[in-house]
This record gives C-alpha cells, structure tokens and sequence, in this order.
C-alpha cells in the first residue's frame, strides 16, 4: 500500500487483535476506564478513527 509511512506494514485488525481476550468480570468497579473502540471507527483497511474513553457503568 503506497500510502503508508515508511517502515510501516498493513495487515487486517483480526490478523492483529484478540476479541474478548481477558473480560471484565462482574466485580469490576464501575468507575473503571477503559479506551473502547467502536467497530463503526475502522475503515475497511484497519485504520482507526477514534477510540474513546469509557467506563464500565455510566
């Protein structure tokens, strides 16, 4: 892909990325952040447009 930086490789998100590799149980303090991507945010070539912080209640 030529539009990538120099040095920089692409691959596919699932190529790269565990789903659900450690979850969080149901002990976990409401008031913990974590980034969340939103799967809206990736583009068909894995580029992300924006994670965002959340919490496990709101």
């Amino acid at each position: 892909m030529s539009d990538l930086p120099t040095g920089w490789t692409d691959d596919r998100l699932e190529d790269l990325a565990a789903i659900n590799a450690a979850a969080l149980s149901a002990g976990t303090d409401p008031d913990y952040e974590f980034d969340d991507l939103e799967i809206s945010s990736v583009d068909y070539r894995g580029i992300v447009d924006s994670i965002v912080k959340a919490r496990v209640k709101s």
